[in-house]
């Protein structure tokens, strides 16, 4: 996996054909601020989405215009008047939506 996947916890992650090609794509997010404070909280990680290469990898995709931040635990998709949403719910936090953009 690339390096900015692991510079936290992966927590929920979601495939879907995201750009409509036929090809799933990995929405992940996470961070984890209820462990030990010896290790310090792990919430660096503001989400990702991740783009099949069509050989087995996955590439960032570079243009980001979304934040998750927080402690994110899932990840679901709705359809509302025929446009996708992703909801995130965040620990002890209000839930981010994500519209898909194709």
């Amino acid at each position: 996996m690339p390096f900015l996947t692991q510079i936290s916890s992966i927590k929920t992650l979601y495939l879907d054909d995201f750009e409509k090609n036929g090809l799933k794509v990995i929405l992940i997010a996470g961070n984890d601020v209820e462990i030990n404070s010896q290790l310090g909280r792990l919430d660096a990680f503001h989400g990702l989405i991740l783009l099949n290469d069509k050989k087995a990898f996955f590439t960032i995709k570079k243009e980001r215009s979304f934040d998750i931040s927080g402690s994110a635990r899932d990840i679901e998709k709705i359809n509302i008047n025929g446009i996708e949403y992703y909801i995130i719910t965040i620990n002890n936090n209000s839930p981010v939506f994500l519209k898909n953009n194709d």
